[in-house]
């Protein structure tokens, strides 16, 4: 009946709500050659392995698309593992990193690799909502909404 997401687009069929953004960063595990250098250059994240999303839409704009890569993954966790692992470069919400940053097992790329998404509920236009959907999407949008 609902959807929260970031969608690559909007669909005539679907409303669509804001809820709250996420800023995207990119990443490197400690053991990954990268971790100490101070300014990686786009050379440098090219000749990188990364983390591929193959639900993700890649924007046309987004900082870095990256080159090869050996690791997919659809779950926030895998990919999480793969860049812990030293292999991997990839992207992750900030908040998911954190306590992996403060512990030291990860790091954020310095530079404009960052990027934000915006995560949206979305519902069928042609189906009447139920109370108990019209409420949950009440209490959605009071938590997060913009």
């Amino acid at each position: 009946q609902l959807a929260i997401g970031y969608f690559s687009g909007s669909q005539t069929a679907l409303d669509y709500q804001p809820l709250f953004d996420e800023r995207q960063r990119l990443y490197c595990g400690r053991q990954h050659p990268l971790f100490d250098r101070q300014t990686p250059s786009a050379a440098d994240l090219q000749a990188c392995d990364r983390v591929v999303h193959p639900y993700r839409f890649i924007a046309a704009d987004e900082p870095w698309q990256g080159g090869s890569s050996s690791a997919r993954c659809e779950q926030v966790e895998g990919s999480l593992a793969f860049i812990l692992s030293g292999a991997h470069l990839g992207y992750l919400p900030e908040h998911t990193a954190l306590p992996w940053v403060e512990r030291g097992g990860l790091r954020a790329l310095p530079g404009k690799w960052d990027f934000t998404v915006q995560f949206r509920l979305a519902s069928h236009r042609g189906h009447p909502a139920s109370e108990a959907q019209k409420a949950f999407a009440d209490d959605l949008l009071d938590a997060f909404g913009e």
